[in-house]
């Protein structure tokens, strides 16, 4: 959602592409240099074409210098990364340049070419327009190359009030960056879309992994893996186990790297000592999504609560949803998709009411009233 940013320079947002992807949003500064180095010199020569409107081989160095030293009082610059981590890879840039009289400010932004049509300059600019406003900058300006179809296109979909003059080389685009009616529904309706299409892998997988599936009918992984198989899922599951021994019947695998396809949920149902290293295999596989219901994190003391910590930076690193630790799992009743990864043993009657309890406990207390009152999932 759009909103006027004053905390400009400790910025930090976690945020979802229109696929569903996540990665980071934050202030560029001097310590930068090197990685928006790296950045500008995977660029293809047209997408730097499209941003210095010249044929550029190479970015010079104080441009890039000029890019991570900004305040955002006259100068600023927003970066998409792939992580959180001083290292992460960064993916995408915008910035502003105070044309003089610190109120108005030239914007453009520059996308790495594997990542463009994700949506990361609508991000960008959205932001990037809410810490300009707390700055006291009133309107963006902009010039664009005729052929630059993609900027236009931010442009015209962000839902900022446009005003464009062509001239006989480039396009000039003028906007306020405060917050018109039409940006925020813009802005409303595109973070819906994101955090929809986040879910898909949580909630309609083709397919699921689950850690731990042991023969021991008593174990957490036996018991979802056979709630998964009793509600006849859909999709593909397979089960994964040490010793890659059969559970019910069911060929298991030893580690993701025997699974014949690319994974979209992993349930892990392990020690919690276990759980960082299965989650990462998971999204080496390709994992999307992953649901942990091992206990032994944040609610077992100092240890745990790391744990947790590196559990969730893992995730948010490579745009994975996560649901738990120390979890029930995941249900999805639609006929099409015949979902109980759960430790529930039946999927409860098809209903039009969604639930997520923050609470494992609760969430059954919840339920089992609901469904006592004849109400449906």
């Amino acid at each position: 959602m759009f909103r006027i940013i004053p905390e400009g320079l400790t910025f930090r947002e976690h945020a979802l592409l229109k696929n569903g992807q996540g990665l980071f949003l934050i202030p560029a500064n001097e310590n930068d240099v090197e990685r928006v180095t790296s950045f500008m010199s995977r660029l293809s020569q047209e997408s730097l074409r499209m941003r210095f409107m010249a044929s550029v081989s190479q970015v010079s160095d104080q441009i890039i210098k000029d890019l991570c030293s900004g305040n955002f009082k006259d100068t600023g610059c927003l970066l998409a990364t792939e992580g959180e981590s001083k290292n992460a890879k960064v993916v995408g840039l915008a910035n502003y340049i105070s044309m003089g009289n610190n109120r108005t400010a030239e914007v453009a932004f520059l996308v790495e070419d594997d990542y463009q049509g994700l949506g990361i300059s609508t991000l960008l600019l959205e932001r990037l327009a809410g810490i300009a406003a707390a700055n006291g900058i009133i309107e963006f300006e902009a010039e664009v190359l005729p052929d630059n179809q993609q900027m236009i296109n931010v442009f015209k979909s962000s839902g900022f009030e446009l005003h464009k003059v062509w001239d006989s080389d480039t396009i000039h685009i003028e906007f306020p960056v405060d917050g018109a009616s039409s940006l925020w529904k813009r802005t409303a309706l595109r973070e819906r879309i994101a955090v929809a299409n986040s879910l898909l892998p949580l909630l309609r997988p083709k397919n699921i992994v689950v850690v731990g599936a042991e023969k021991d009918p008593s174990s957490l992984g036996n018991m979802i893996f056979n709630n998964i198989l009793a509600g006849n899922f859909t999709g593909t599951v397979y089960p994964i186990n040490n010793g890659g021994n059969s559970v019910n019947g069911v060929k298991a695998y030893s580690s993701f790297s025997d699974i014949p396809e690319n994974i979209n949920l992993a349930i892990i149902a392990i020690p919690a000592e276990e759980v960082l290293s299965a989650a990462k295999e998971s999204i080496k596989a390709g994992a999307k999504a992953i649901v942990v219901v091992s206990t032994g994190f944040a609610e077992a003391g100092a240890e745990g609560k790391q744990r947790q910590k590196e559990l969730v930076e893992l995730v948010r690193a490579n745009g994975v949803r996560l649901l738990g630790p120390s979890c029930l799992g995941v249900m999805n009743t639609d006929q099409e998709i015949k979902l109980n990864a759960s430790l529930l043993p039946h999927l409860t009657p098809k209903g039009k009411i969604g639930l997520f309890a923050h609470s494992a406990a609760l969430g059954l207390v919840i339920l089992n009233y609901a469904q006592s009152l004849g109400l449906s999932f």
